[in-house]
């Protein structure tokens, strides 16, 4: 059921975005380039990595919400914005998932930064999930 909530407002918001040109003020569409874990645990590291590889992160620049099968925050608990960015400044926003309704503490922790400052049209992006560190650009 939850990748079905997760599907239907990745479809959503496409429908809300008109064109790439009308969703560059709102969103950041981002691309995964590389990524970097701890060595202890590499089969997860490369087996999550590699998914990740060559794929496209749509960022709501608004909500800080994060539309990707790995780095994807829609159903977390918590999603603060911490900086929205400017010329001086990177966006950076930071999720919570909790564990459960009784002990919300704890879960998952996802973290996504995008050097708004940078010049030109592609920005570095970062996200750090599960200890792995995935780099890329976004526009």
């Amino acid at each position: 059921m939850k990748r079905l909530t997760v599907a239907a407002k990745a479809v959503t918001l496409l429908f809300l975005i008109g064109s790439p040109l009308d969703a560059a003020p709102y969103s950041y569409i981002c691309t995964v380039e590389a990524y970097h874990g701890p060595k202890d645990d590499e089969g997860l590291v490369d087996y999550l990595g590699n998914l990740a590889m060559e794929t496209t992160v749509a960022i709501d620049r608004r909500t800080g919400a994060i539309i990707h099968p790995i780095l994807g925050n829609t159903t977390y608990r918590t999603t603060t914005v911490l900086n929205y960015g400017n010329e001086s400044w990177a966006f950076r926003v930071l999720s919570e998932s909790g564990t459960t309704q009784d002990d919300p503490s704890g879960g998952h922790i996802v973290y996504a930064e995008v050097a708004e400052y940078a010049e030109g049209f592609r920005k570095p992006f970062l996200a750090v999930d599960r200890g792995i560190a995935y780099f890329g650009y976004c526009e």
